[in-house]
């Protein structure tokens, strides 16, 4: 879905990455119906203040995953899961 579309169906190639693209995109009745239904039950995300929803993510999440990988980890970005990656195999390796 590299493609977004205007008002008058102009179609634009999707250069944005990241979190600038949180606030791109049009309002298609689903959509818009999807993020209010999300944003009654969780608005923000964050491992800073801790809540039930995000406990019981996790935990479901871990009870899917094979053998002893039972442990989750929540990051802000992409960038940050990496670098967490690579501070964890530094600290195994060293």
């Amino acid at each position: 879905m590299q493609y977004l579309f205007d008002e008058k169906g102009r179609r634009y190639l999707d250069a944005y990455g990241g979190i600038a693209t949180v606030s791109c995109g049009h309002c298609h009745p689903e959509v818009v119906d999807a993020i209010v239904n999300q944003t009654k039950r969780l608005q923000h995300s964050t491992i800073l203040y801790l809540n039930p929803a995000i406990a019981e993510f996790a935990e479901a999440l871990a009870s899917k995953m094979p053998g002893d990988l039972k442990v989750v980890f929540f990051t802000n970005s992409g960038t940050e899961a990496n670098e967490l990656a690579l501070m964890m195999a530094q600290g195994l390796t060293t």
